[in-house]
């Protein structure tokens, strides 16, 4: 099953390898074109044979499933995923993380990283350390939209601090995820 958060949109269909396990995608994440996820179907490598016997031919039944189970991937919220992207059975995609094109996502993505290639690998952070924490806490995603509109000024710059202000000032309940 796929879940897609508020505000969330995707430049078309979320192309699944496998029904096994779940996607779930945050709020405010812009998906573009063909994003592919694999949610298992991966062969037993540890076994002597990659081949699903057990799946193909009905007298090998017995053994089991072939294909090892997979994980839920989880994108987190106001995520940006690029063209062609592949995302890999388990992973995890922290809030505010950007994908590049044609990158083949294998292990989990730092909030507010930016990561591209195959493997798909850090290029850099989008903002310091300490303005991560700040955003973190802040949960921007999960405000009423009056005030996410109210502070449009800051979310449409790079002023974590003016935000954070604006937050503080408000005093803004974020409960909700």
């Amino acid at each position: 099953m796929i879940i897609i958060g508020e505000g969330s949109y995707t430049g078309n269909e979320i192309k699944t390898r496998f029904e096994d396990c779940d996607i779930i995608i945050g709020r405010y994440c812009s998906i573009a074109l063909n994003l592919t996820v694999y949610t298992g179907g991966n062969h037993h490598a540890d076994w002597i044979t990659t081949y699903p016997f057990s799946t193909r031919m009905k007298q090998f039944k017995s053994f089991g499933p072939h294909q090892t189970a997979g994980r839920p991937v989880v994108i987190g919220n106001d995520v940006w995923i690029g063209d062609d992207v592949t995302i890999m059975s388990g992973v995890t995609v922290g809030n505010g993380a950007c994908i590049g094109t044609r990158s083949i996502v294998r292990s989990d993505v730092e909030p507010y990283s930016i990561v591209r290639g195959n493997p798909a690998r850090l290029i850099k952070k989008r903002f310091t350390d300490e303005e991560i924490l700040l955003l973190q806490k802040m949960k921007w995603w999960n405000w009423e939209f009056s005030f996410i509109q109210e502070a449009m000024r800051f979310m449409l710059s790079s002023d974590v601090n003016g935000l954070y202000q604006f937050y503080k000032k408000r005093n803004i309940n974020n409960s909700g995820g």
